[in-house]
């Protein structure tokens, strides 16, 4: 019989699986809707305004059902880039793992007479104890900084461990804050142990017959996509099918596989570093026994992206008006004018969405 994973000892081999998965199934851990309109009068929820607004937004109310939050709703937009009706829903963390979820956010949106728009930012993930092959995330960390597995495609990258006897690592993150699409892989045992617990995400581990040795007898790793643009399409290759990311293809499981995977094999795709001078010619490594469906990400203005000195000049523009926008109605009117004119001319609506908007705390 296989032993259990020693905490202590990462190297060992993985848990028994009672199933032919070594993971959950994907997972969405953050969801940020953005629309227009919004109405409190629904006595379906309870309405609870938080004393204090956000940087782009007058107001934040709370949403509450019986004793359960919802989420969090921000509205009245404080700069004039926005559309004057603008709103930013983010469910609450633990209602994203019921069962009945889409019922949930039909329900809150028909209360609210809430008119959807665009997703500004969905979190997919697959909890996991390792990598197929045995490969412990550890040591695929490890091989990577070591140069030993190579990653297809530039970017910058991010990792955090702990300075042993041997180096132990903890978190490797691919993009930045600000990136359209980020990827991460992190011991979640970790950081419900130390950060928050949340029993709801523990009840996806089921690694062995009795949950208690799933959630206490290892350690469990998480692989997260982080998306800031609705605006990147999959494409099915063997179909032509488009698959645009709304929130009907979030809640659908099916087209979640298939956008995690199309995620998976366009940012989480390594190889073994044979020495060739070519990195696709090099054997693939083997992460999560996703779904095999070929799909390719159809990203906007990947190769024509407005430069930082664009999105410098309006941060800077915008606050500038910000601060002055009580001189005169005259005043206000041809600065956001001219921000709105300038945005427009070099297509940033939707970084401006993205970036100007709400940015709420993970809870």
């Amino acid at each position: 019989m296989t032993s259990k994973t020693n905490k202590n000892n990462p190297q060992e081999s993985p848990p028994p699986f009672c199933t032919l998965f070594n993971r959950t199934d994907i997972l969405v851990d953050w969801l940020q809707i953005y629309g227009h309109h919004v109405e409190f009068t629904s006595p379906l929820f309870d309405f609870r305004i938080k004393p204090f607004g956000t940087k782009h937004f007058n107001y934040v109310t709370e949403v509450w059902e019986g004793t359960n939050k919802i989420g969090e709703i921000a509205h009245s937009p404080r700069s004039r880039i926005l559309h004057k009706d603008s709103v930013i829903i983010k469910l609450d963390n633990k209602v994203l793992y019921l069962s009945n979820l889409e019922y949930i956010i039909n329900k809150l949106v028909s209360a609210l007479c809430f008119e959807i728009r665009s997703i500004t930012r969905v979190d997919f993930a697959v909890d996991f104890p390792t990598f197929l092959n045995g490969l412990h995330p550890n040591n695929f960390i490890s091989k990577f900084l070591q140069n030993d597995i190579l990653k297809i495609g530039r970017g910058t990258f991010k990792v955090v461990g702990c300075q042993k006897k041997i180096n132990e690592y903890d978190y490797l993150r691919f993009g930045s804050n600000t990136s359209d699409v980020s990827a991460y892989v992190y011991n979640k045992t970790k950081e419900l142990n130390q950060v928050k617990n949340k029993p709801y995400i523990r009840e996806n581990w089921t690694w062995y017959d009795n949950k208690q040795d799933s959630w206490q007898s290892f350690d469990t790793w998480r692989l997260e996509f982080s998306i800031k643009n609705d605006k990147i399409t999959y494409l099915n290759i063997d179909t032509g099918e488009l698959v645009p990311l709304t929130i009907n293809t979030i809640l659908c499981l099916e087209t979640r596989r298939f956008i995690f995977h199309s995620l998976l094999n366009h940012y989480f795709y390594f190889v073994h570093n044979s020495g060739q001078s070519r990195k696709d010619r090099m054997r693939k490594v083997a992460t999560l026994n996703i779904m095999d469906t070929p799909g390719q990400l159809l990203i906007p203005n990947e190769h024509t992206e407005s430069g930082r000195m664009q999105k410098i000049f309006i941060r800077m523009l915008e606050e500038f008006n910000n601060e002055n926008r009580k001189l005169s109605k005259e005043y206000e009117s041809a600065g956001s004018l001219l921000i709105e004119k300038y945005i427009e001319k070099y297509d940033l609506k939707g970084w401006v969405n993205k970036n100007q908007i709400l940015n709420f705390n993970k809870s």
